[in-house]
């Protein structure tokens, strides 16, 4: 699987991961927390993918990847042998379905920001009783962004205003637009996945419990006078995107939140109840990315052509390998000296390196011929010529096209050896470079 396909699955199961752990915080009247919470689930998605690989002591035990001793380990993106003879990669498919879905949504946020930017042009500063706002004239309902409130004064009563102004000056203080806009663009980026969609309403929903909270703090509003300013204005206009709104619906629960008893301080310890979500989310990578250390468990290690360790291997970020080797038996005594199993790791920085290069050359000598002097590279599946393609299409039906090296070899010139299986069983198919059949190895 490509890093770009790796990377979305781990956001999105993050993001499920959260939205199912939101599922027993919701009721709580612990609204601080609560923000935390669902600003710590959009970063974790965000950034949780791409950290290193977490320490081998917390890392989940996986099951060793089948190998056949001195080939290559199947290479993440796994292309069907008729896939790759026509020239459809599923893999790039969906990405390009996904990002043009994204791109979508983000012009549209786009435009969404330039109907906020009119409304400010539109607006004159203004003042009540030394909260200051801009005042509007067309028929929109209060609301606030960044450090701006924007409301018509017209046909609100006095008791009405100041209930707006100080609901609306707490979205100001606290910075509620940085979530709002964290928020808005997470269900743009995740657009497919339910969960990135309920975590923004939930955002949007516990900023209003942290605004209404902050509007009767201190006495100055009655809590009878403020909930019928709520359902009076709730009919006052509609608001611009990407604003919070003292008219954010639904109000019949936010006028129950405002009639709940505060939730009794034991009950803080849901939280802690949820931190082993955390450490899942985090050991995800290991999980589903192809750690080297996990996977192969060898004798010896070398990385990127040199002889490494296995405390080093085992920090490598996941989506920074482009391939791992392993050899066994016979196979690594004579290639390495080594009794037991050898890994041989390369990372996608070095793939070309001098050092790579010269480790491919001697293991191509041992498998593919003793000739005084070869060269074997990594080569994309899309340098296989035609004839090949074909050749694998019709004589090795249902199997996948792994990956391709090609060897130049001194008496022959250049072949590919391209690896295919079905199930769990490779082959390795020997062409030259026509793309005529040589030999099955």
């Amino acid at each position: 699987m490509s890093a770009a396909l790796l990377y979305l699955l781990q956001a999105n199961l993050i993001l499920l991961l959260f939205a199912a752990g939101w599922l027993l915080l919701r009721r709580l009247t612990f609204f601080g927390l609560n923000r935390a919470y669902l600003l710590l689930a959009l970063g974790v998605a965000a950034l949780g993918p791409a950290l290193p690989v977490v320490p081998a002591w917390w890392a989940p035990t996986q099951a060793l990847a089948p190998v056949l001793a001195g080939r290559w380990l199947a290479a993440p993106a796994a292309v069907p042998a008729a896939a790759a003879a026509t020239g459809f990669d599923w893999q790039t498919g969906l990405l390009v379905l996904y990002a043009t879905g994204a791109t979508a949504l983000l012009a549209r946020l786009l435009l969404q920001g330039l109907a906020l930017r009119r409304l400010h042009r539109a607006s004159r500063p203004a003042a009540h009783h030394g909260l200051a706002y801009r005042e509007v004239s067309l028929a929109t309902g209060p609301c606030s962004f960044w450090q701006a409130i924007y409301l018509n004064p017209n046909g609100l009563t006095p008791t009405e205003l100041a209930a707006v102004l100080r609901h609306e000056q707490a979205h100001v203080r606290q910075w509620h637009t940085l979530d709002v806009l964290l928020s808005q663009l997470l269900s743009c980026l995740a657009w497919p996945n339910p969960a990135a969609w309920g975590l923004r309403r939930a955002v949007l929903t516990n900023l209003e419990y942290l605004a209404d909270r902050h509007a009767l703090r201190g006495g100055a509003l009655s809590r009878r006078a403020y909930q019928l300013s709520l359902l009076r204005l709730a009919q006052a206009g509609a608001v611009p995107a990407l604003t919070t709104s003292f008219l954010f619906s639904p109000l019949k629960t936010r006028i129950l939140m405002l009639n709940q008893p505060p939730t009794p301080t034991g009950q803080a310890a849901r939280y802690l109840l949820l931190a082993p979500l955390l450490a899942l989310t985090l050991g995800m990578s290991t999980v589903l990315a192809p750690s080297a250390q996990a996977q192969t468990d060898a004798k010896a290690y070398y990385l990127d052509g040199q002889l490494s360790n296995k405390a080093t291997v085992g920090q490598l970020n996941p989506l920074s390998i482009a391939r791992i080797e392993v050899f066994r038996g016979d196979t690594a005594r004579q290639l390495f000296h080594e009794g037991g199993k050898t890994a041989v790791i390369t990372t996608v920085q070095n793939e070309n390196s001098a050092a790579v290069r010269e480790l491919a050359a001697r293991i191509a000598r041992f498998g593919a011929a003793p000739t005084p002097a070869s060269a074997a590279n990594a080569t994309p599946i899309s340098a296989l010529p035609p004839a090949a393609l074909a050749y694998i299409t019709k004589n090795y039906p249902g199997h996948r096209l792994i990956g391709v090296t090609q060897m130049t070899l001194a008496d022959q010139g250049p072949q590919y050896n391209a690896e295919i299986a079905i199930g769990r069983r490779p082959k390795h198919v020997l062409f030259d470079a026509q793309g005529q059949f040589v030999k099955e190895q």
